[in-house]
Formats: C-alpha cells, structure tokens, sequence
C-alpha cells in the first residue's frame, strides 16, 4: 500500500511524493458515482480497473467530491478499498485538487454520466474528456483524493473479472461508497515486440508525478520500459542527469525497465523534440549535456546535437498541437509521437514531403505529467529481444526506436507491416519490376467483458492508400496475419510504405472502445 505522501530511499536524497487520482480515457470509458449526502459524492476514477496477471499490485483511486460551497477539503478518516478477496485500509493526508470553481453537483453528474454512455465514438469520447477533465479540475478545495495500490486477487488469472469497492468514512461521520470492477487483460504482439511508454514526465527531474504512481501503473498495465523525458531546463538545473540516470536504473528491475531521455523546447517555442539513446552517466568535468539548451536552438540544431555529439534519437513530441507548430518540417528527425494528438497528418506529411531529411518512426507515448492531465496507456512497441542487463535492454530499445523497429497505439492494440522480407525501418533500393508480398500482423487486446473485435487497416506509399480491408473475429486467437495483394515497385523515387489499422471492441451490449495502431513507414526505391 502507498500513501499520498512518502520519503523513498532509492533517490538519494529525500523526496517528497504526491500522487494524484488516476483518469483514464477510451480505454473502457466508465466510472461510477457513489451513495453520499445531497451535497457529497465519491467517484471511483479508472477504466474498470485493468490489469495483467502477471503484475503484483493494481493502483485504485478515487476521489471525495463536496459540492457544499465551503472552501474547505473534506477530512477523511479513513477508506476501505476492495478488489475480490484484496483488501486495504488507509489513513492519512489526501492530496486536494487545485482547479477552477464549481459549485452544482448536477453539473458535473451530466459530464460524468456522458462519460458513460453505450457506443461513444472517438470525436464525442474526446470532446467529453475534455470536459470532465476541466469538471474534475474544477472543484478546487472542495476534494480530497485516495490512492493505494492493492494486492491482485489471489489465482487471478486472464479474463477473470473482480468486484471493486471503496468505502470512504468522514470525519464528520459520514460514510460514502462507490463500486467497479477489476478485470485481467493482456496485449498481444509477435514474440519479440515489447510495450512501454515512450514520453513520460516525473518529479524527479521536471514537473510530472512521482514514479511511486507511475511505476505500479505501467507494471499493472503490462508494459516492459519507461522512458523517462523531463524537460531539459529543469532537468539539468535540477538533480542533474547523472542523479537522474541512476533512479531511473534503481527503480528498474528484470521485468519493467526505466531509461533516461529528455524533452527540449526549440527557438519560439516552436515545438518540443524528444531525445532518446543518450548516454547513461555524463562526465561532470565536461557536461556536454548542457549543450542542449531550451528555447535556445531551432529544430535542425537541436536534431543535430543530439545525432552528432550524443548518437541519439530524435522525435518530435505531440506535433500540431495546440500552440505548437513543429517548423520545417523536414529536420532530420526519427520519429513522430503520432498517437498524441494531431499527430497522424504530421506523421503522413512527414513521410510523402521529406524522405531525404527524415525517418519518422511512429512512436506512441502518454506525455504523462499528472492523472487529472493525461493517463498512462499510450503504448510505444519496439522489436527488442529480453535482456538480463540494464544498459543491454536500454541499448536494445534506443536502437529499435532510432531504426523504427516500432509501432504506436493510442491504448495498447499491435500493428506490424513487412513488405517481403524488409521490416519497419528499413531504407532499401530493389530492381525496377520487383513484386513485394505485404504481410500485416494485428494483435487485438484480451480485454475479457469485450470477445468481439473488428480490425480495419489502410496500406498507404507515401500519402496514398493502396490496400485496405477488414476483418472480425472473437474469442480465441487474438493475433492474426493479413496478407494483402502483392505491390510492384515501378519508380525511381523512394516510397514510405505504412500502415494504419483502426481496432474496435464491442461486447454483447453494443458498447463500442475504439483504438488505433500505426506502423511505418519502410522507405523502398526502384533502380
């Protein structure tokens, strides 16, 4: 179990740690509204909560709501909290959410109930995030949060689906309770493709959440790696990266590993880049990290010293996002953080306008920073091969993510594409008349309450779709080859082939969780 608040010994130093109640969106949009006063309620924040067999602990959250008009936190004595035969009982601080104001329950009851409803469709699932993110920030000092992490139920095994429930007890003596459910899932990908998240922010080095969160979460969700970006200004005036490098060595461990990276805002603020591969330890009587400055480089500049000085991998971070415009487009980078807002259209542009100046990988990422922002669950698939050795299993990642061995999912489905025997990163030049058979692999989620699932997928060459088609099947194997009709090289310009392929799960009930995988591209000329 984990407090709000907690010294850990694996900094080096005393850290404070604050833990903010986890939202996650798309991902079995729900959640439930408990019994309290007219005035109070509680909210128990998660998908149902997910998690694979294989993880220890699952993070459960919830949230105390007074709506009374006092600005003051509700003081909560103690909370009970409940998935199958798990139980815990935690006592404490609670962290409040600081936010605008809001004063009508009824209100934010609508947003939630929106939140909720059958068939919710990927523009109006977005629109209500945004709005119940602006609800929940809202409420200001009138909430208090609980956060634990509870044993997995005993045997738990894939597909079994628990009760969850949180009784919250006041010190004014009232009592509030909220019910869910847990379920065990799994992702499913060809034996040598891993998960993680490859953009996360923490409060060791910048102006996210402390890993007592974020570790058992990504370990609840499956995934194998982190790759931890602060931002570089606060980073380096900070702990430093040496310090930084060895939590993120200290916290890992042989099934979750956790790396070092960085994000840097270019000149203007014309966007933010992503480095990943960077040395694990810097020397401190020559601090070349310190070249890289924000808002201080444009992007061609920033790109080259981490390629040149670092030999690391360059990606541009959650492109066309609002108040971000990533100009020229065409700098040299490895990847594009596609799944993160707008990021598809850059991605494509990338692909068909600059093919001599960079190599967009697609990368995922949740850009983590606190649970009221963004949620972990973006997932990054890289092709690495297990490791027992830190620096090994590092280098295995910075290199799939640097030659764009990688696939990215807004919530955790797989994708892969080969054209003949070349795979995703590949820049290759074939005779002219050459006939390449494509092979796409979908993996679909084991998600237990949703058994039917439709794959729809787009082959393009460049900007232009090629090949597509669909497919639908339900419980039994969740990974499936797709082999479309063979493409002939007939020019001398190099093409990007990729692929994008739209997952949607729907159980007995109609309930519709959408997501998206991308891969690409593979450059392939005729000569």
């Amino acid at each position: 179990m984990k407090l709000l608040t907690e010294t850990h010994p694996r900094y080096g130093f005393e850290k404070q740690y604050h833990v903010l109640v986890h939202l996650a969106f798309g991902q079995f949009t729900a959640a439930f509204a408990g019994s309290a006063p007219p005035n109070r309620a509680v909210y128990l924040l998660s998908e149902p909560i997910l998690f694979v067999p294989e993880c220890e602990e699952i993070p459960v959250a919830c949230v105390v709501v007074d709506f009374s008009g006092v600005e003051k936190t509700p003081s909560v004595n103690k909370a009970k909290i409940r998935i199958g035969d798990s139980k815990t009982e935690i006592s404490g601080n609670w962290k409040s959410v600081n936010g605008l104001e809001i004063s009508e329950k009824s209100e934010f009851d609508r947003i939630w109930d929106l939140m909720q409803r059958p068939g919710l469709k990927k523009g109006a699932e977005k629109e209500s995030v945004a709005t119940l993110r602006q609800a929940l920030a809202a409420v200001s000092d009138s909430s208090s949060v609980i956060v634990a992490d509870i044993p997995k139920p005993k045997g738990a095994e894939l597909g079994d689906v628990y009760e969850v429930s949180v009784e919250v007890s006041l010190d004014s003596g009232e009592t509030l309770t909220v019910a869910g459910t847990a379920a065990t899932m799994s992702l499913t990908a060809p034996s040598g493709w891993i998960a993680g998240d490859a953009h996360m922010h923490t409060d060791v080095g910048s102006d996210g959440w402390g890993m007592i969160y974020t570790v058992p979460k990504a370990r609840s969700l499956g995934h194998k790696y982190m790759y931890l970006t602060d931002h570089v200004d606060m980073l380096l005036s900070g702990i430093g990266w040496n310090l930084y490098s060895t939590v993120a060595q200290n916290w890992s461990d042989s099934d979750l590993s956790l790396f070092p990276g960085l994000e840097v805002t270019l000149a203007d603020g014309a966007g933010d880049c992503l480095g990943y591969g960077l040395p694990p330890t810097d020397d401190p009587d020559d601090p070349v990290l310190m070249t890289i400055v924000n808002r201080q480089d444009d992007a061609p500049t920033v790109i080259s010293k981490l390629h040149d000085i670092y030999g690391a991998a360059a990606a541009v971070a959650h492109p066309d996002g609002p108040g971000i415009k990533w100009i020229p487009k065409g700098t040299g980078y490895d990847a594009v953080q596609v799944v993160d807002g707008p990021g598809e259209s850059f991605w494509r542009a990338s692909m068909s306008v600059y093919p001599y100046t960079c190599r967009p990988a697609a990368i995922g990422g949740s850009d983590f920073h606190a649970p009221l922002i963004n949620s972990i669950g973006a997932v990054t698939w890289v092709n690495a091969v297990p490791a027992s050795n830190w620096l090994t299993r590092k280098s295995l990642v910075d290199y799939a993510i640097r030659e764009g061995r990688t696939c990215a999912s807004s919530e955790g489905s797989f994708a892969s594409l080969y054209l003949g025997t070349h795979a995703p990163g590949e820049d290759v030049s074939v005779p002219l008349g050459t006939t390449l058979t494509p092979k796409i692999t979908v993996g679909a989620m084991y998600l237990p309450t949703y058994p039917n699932v439709t794959v729809s997928w787009r082959l393009y060459g460049d900007s232009t779709q090629i090949r597509s088609g669909s497919l639908s099947f339900s419980e039994g194997s969740y990974l499936r080859t797709i082999s479309p009709a063979s493409v002939t090289i007939s020019s001398s310009s190099k093409d990007a082939y990729s692929i994008v392929v739209d997952f949607e799960y729907r159980d007995v009930y109609g309930h519709i969780f959408l997501d998206t995988a991308y891969c690409g591209p593979i450059y392939i000329r005729g000569y």
